[in-house]
């Protein structure tokens, strides 16, 4: 899981003008640390998706560079960091992007693991004062 800043900027620039589903607001992507047990994280991610969207595929890759070439082709609908990981600014943490092929009804979630937010400044504030509580 050696994400490359380029494509984690190339990324970040198909998904950042899209709704993002996690409080704050952010400047890019970074890659951080992932060290869950990915089948357990991937059984988790599936079921929580299917539990907000009946029949929604999910695809869990660790190749940020076939995520850039699905996402540059389809219509995407938010983003957020998976539940099924852990959220807020540290490790752990997978980026979700949710979308649908243009014309077609099937909905799809594509995580990223070992991905997170670069919170802008005013963000980061908030987030560490919730964390503090």
């Amino acid at each position: 899981m050696n994400y490359s800043q380029k494509d984690l900027d190339a990324l970040w620039n198909i998904i950042k003008s899209h709704r993002n589903l996690f409080v704050g607001n952010y400047t890019g992507l970074l890659a951080v640390k992932f060290d869950l047990d990915i089948q357990l994280f991937e059984h988790s991610n599936k079921i929580s998706h299917q539990k907000a969207v009946r029949d929604m595929e999910t695809i869990v890759t660790y190749e940020i560079e076939k995520a850039i070439k699905i996402l540059s082709l389809v219509d995407i609908r938010c983003h957020h960091l998976s539940c099924a990981a852990d959220t807020g600014t540290g490790n752990n943490s997978a980026l979700c992007i949710h979308y649908q092929d243009f014309g077609k009804d099937k909905f799809y979630a594509l995580t990223i693991p070992g991905i997170n937010y670069v919170p802008n400044q005013e963000t980061r504030c908030m987030l560490e004062k919730m964390l503090k509580i």
